[in-house]
């Protein structure tokens, strides 16, 4: 995500100790602040609202290992829209690091580097790795999913894990690759160290690479493909249950039929009720659990249809996070192996400023395809009023 590049194009103070001559976002030196800024503006209200909604959820009794892990997100995103206007403002001011040797090395290791924000967006994408293979078993293993997994230790702390392994690769970058300058006036930081060697750009250009994008959207590739084929499947069989229309001027019996053969007749063969009986059952339970209460299939109806939706949701937010980070992810990768890219061209602009707008589109996509969170965002507004 941008961990070796974005540093030049948001910051005047690395790049002069690198390439004094490249003037970056040379045509859009204010234009580019803005559309950040107000990305992580929309990002901070967007995201605060989905934790907000998803939190009174919890209160009703609708807490569950799906609206924990959408929630995690949201708070993640939060934290990388609330970074997005922090770093942006800082760059504006032109804001150089301390003095002090130890407090000038944790300015430019962890603010200047972008690895604060980097971090936030590596932790989205491991988060949004842990619902898709949740989605997976809630759909493809079910009866593993409700007994082993949800609700379970293991699901307590899966919000943990992106926090503490999506980050990784990016701090062992910006301890080895970011450095303060204590002998210039005044203090700055500087792009490249002097311990990170060519090799070392290319190994962890690799690495990064691998780890912040190509393995999560590998796995949540194969999780959504698996259930895309789940619901075809499901759809394909609900197709054959049901009841097939025979053709104009057949005179196949149908339940209708019977029913007013039913009552034009003083006596009715029993053979005739028993198959009415047996087809308007047929028509009202499926075939596996035919003995079941009616409305005990209602309910699981309604679950399924949930599930359901939830599910296209989430597939929804993973297209829009490939959509997003994939023009930045192969750019950076090429340009760490060695390849070319001009950082004031609108592409690479482009390509960053679509990454980072990721952190703020999941609210909307909830809004419009998400029935429970539409719903409590709806109630939200109502108690406001």
């Amino acid at each position: 995500m941008e961990p070796n590049i974005t540093t030049l194009s948001f910051s005047n103070t690395s790049l002069a100790t690198m390439t004094p001559s490249v003037e970056l976002f040379k045509q859009g030196e204010i234009l580019l602040p803005i559309i950040r800024g107000t990305f992580g503006g929309i990002g901070i209200i967007g995201n605060l609202l989905v934790c907000i909604v998803v939190a009174r959820l919890w209160s009703t009794n609708k807490r569950n290992t799906t609206n924990t892990l959408i929630a995690n997100q949201a708070l993640i995103d939060l934290c990388a829209s609330i970074l997005l206007v922090g770093l942006t403002i800082t760059e504006l001011a032109e804001v150089s690091p301390p003095e002090n040797y130890f407090f000038g090395q944790i300015f430019c290791k962890f603010w200047s580097s972008r690895f604060c924000l980097f971090a936030a967006f590596a932790a989205s994408t491991f988060n949004l790795t842990e619902i898709s293979m949740e989605r997976y078993l809630a759909v493809i293993h079910p009866i593993y999913y409700s007994m082993k997994f949800a609700n379970t230790t293991i699901a307590k702390i899966l919000p943990m894990i992106p926090w503490l392994l999506g980050p990784l690769m990016q701090f062992v970058v910006a301890m080895l690759r970011y450095d303060f300058i204590p002998e210039t006036t005044p203090k700055s930081c500087t792009y490249e160290s002097k311990r990170y060697t060519d090799a070392m750009e290319k190994i962890f250009g690799i690495m990064v690479f691998l780890w912040d994008y190509c393995i999560p959207v590998s796995i949540m590739t194969f999780a959504f493909v698996k259930i895309v084929i789940k619901f075809k499947q499901q759809n394909l069989k609900v197709a054959l249950r049901q009841p097939l229309r025979p053709p104009q001027g057949s005179t196949v019996p149908t339940i209708s039929t019977m029913k007013a053969h039913h009552n034009s007749v003083t006596e009715v063969d029993p053979q005739i009720m028993n198959a009415e009986n047996s087809l308007a059952a047929a028509e009202i339970n499926e075939p596996s659990s035919s003995n079941q209460p009616a409305r005990t299939q209602g309910q699981k109806s309604s679950s399924n249809i949930q599930r359901k939706n939830v599910t296209k949701t989430l597939f929804i937010v993973y297209v829009v996070y490939v959509i997003c980070w994939s023009p930045d992810q192969w750019a950076f990768l090429q340009y760490n192996l060695g390849g070319e890219l001009d950082f004031g061209s609108t592409f690479t602009n482009f390509a960053i400023l679509i990454a980072q707008l990721n952190s703020c589109v999941n609210p909307f996509i909830y809004g419009l395809q998400y029935r429970q969170y539409r719903q409590g965002l709806i109630k939200l507004f109502k108690c406001q009023r």
